[in-house]
């Protein structure tokens, strides 16, 4: 099972495992030793995967690539599997076929890096 991201009302971000309880998330963060309350919409699981800064990646990423190109990282459930949803076109994507705005494409080991996370203001 991979860890969960959440960020807390006080705008910081944790990691570590995730439960909700009573309508309530939570995040188990291991340095501090306890669960720290989270905003639900901002949870997401990390993919497994890093950034071509070896930085992990989560979902409600945004990522960017060298080629201009701006995707988020979202779960597809009926696909079971993490995804790129495009929000900027790439300047140039050879042999690429889905490339409309609002299109999803599987998540891959593309040389891109993420700039920030949907519920950051820098990403915005």
């Amino acid at each position: 099972m991979r860890p969960y991201r959440g960020k807390t009302k006080e705008g910081k971000w944790v990691k570590g495992w995730y439960l909700e309880v009573r309508g309530t998330s939570n995040i188990y963060n291991k340095k501090r030793g306890l669960w720290i309350e989270v905003i639900p919409e901002t949870v997401g699981q990390q993919t497994g995967l890093k950034d071509k800064n070896d930085k992990e990646r989560y979902a409600s990423d945004i990522e960017k690539s060298e080629d201009g190109g701006v995707y988020e990282i979202i779960w597809v459930q009926e696909w079971a599997g993490f995804f790129w949803r495009i929000i900027k076109k790439s300047e140039y994507e050879p042999g690429k076929i889905v490339t409309n705005i609002g299109e999803i494409v599987p998540l891959g080991r593309r040389n891109t890096e993420i700039i920030g996370a949907v519920h950051d203001k820098e990403a915005e």
